[in-house]
């Protein structure tokens, strides 16, 4: 006689029933992991090894997190710099006014203010405006970088000697750390360097120097004539 559906689902459930009631064996489970562990693997020792699995795992992550606060420190360091004004050293302009003078480094020839104005404007269209004293004769005008920071100048005649004025934006350049001096009513920093004496300024938003094989007073005297301002 076919045994019913009904007496399988209860053969099934005694048999349930009795693993249920058997404890369960973990001497197997046991030897095989003792064998894949050391022989004085102790629990100590397991939750060391925990540790340092854990440990190689974050020391990626640590590592690459660290490199990321690095770089966030530089790039916060660089942008720093950058946005502070580089000091023109005397020894620098020096350099340039007897390049310039010499009609080097891509000198343009003009004839005129309104010329070196036009000029310069074509290669650096953010140059601050600027004026030179009348009855002046103008030679040549050119652009440099100080510090990656431009630097427009117009070189010009002054008692038959050249005379190079250098226009930057205050932001970008600044007068080096040197000798204030009051003169006519107006404050400068003078240095010199190779022969070449130099007279500078701030002046609304802009910095000037004007320099030369003059006095200080003869150039800060040409200077007061002289005014600079943002475009």
């Amino acid at each position: 006689m076919p045994t019913s559906n009904q007496d399988n689902v209860s053969a099934i459930s005694r048999r349930l029933a009795k693993l249920r009631e058997q404890p369960l064996n973990m001497s197997v489970f046991d030897a095989k992991l003792k064998a894949l562990l050391p022989p004085d693997a102790t629990g100590e020792h397991l939750q060391r090894s925990l540790r340092m699995r854990i440990g190689t795992f974050l020391s990626p992550l640590r590592a690459a997190a660290a490199l990321l606060i690095l770089a966030s420190i530089a790039a916060a360091y660089l942008f720093l710099v950058s946005a502070q004004p580089v000091s023109a050293s005397p020894q620098e302009m020096a350099a340039i006014y007897e390049r310039a003078v010499a009609d080097q480094d891509h000198t343009m020839a003009v004839s005129s203010i309104d010329e070196a104005r036009a000029a310069i404007h074509r290669k650096w269209p953010k140059s601050p405006d600027f004026a030179a004293p009348g009855n002046m004769s103008v030679m040549s005008c050119c652009v440099h970088e100080v510090g990656k920071r431009q630097l427009g100048c117009v070189t010009f005649t002054v008692d038959g000697v050249p005379v190079m004025l250098a226009v930057a934006d205050a932001k970008e350049i600044c007068s080096p750390s040197g000798e204030a001096r009051m003169i006519s009513g107006e404050r400068y920093v003078v240095a010199s360097s190779n022969q070449v004496n130099m007279v500078m300024r701030q002046d609304n938003g802009v910095w000037t120097c004007l320099m030369g094989r003059l006095s200080i007073e003869r150039l800060a005297e040409v200077a007061g004539s002289t005014r600079a301002e943002r475009p």
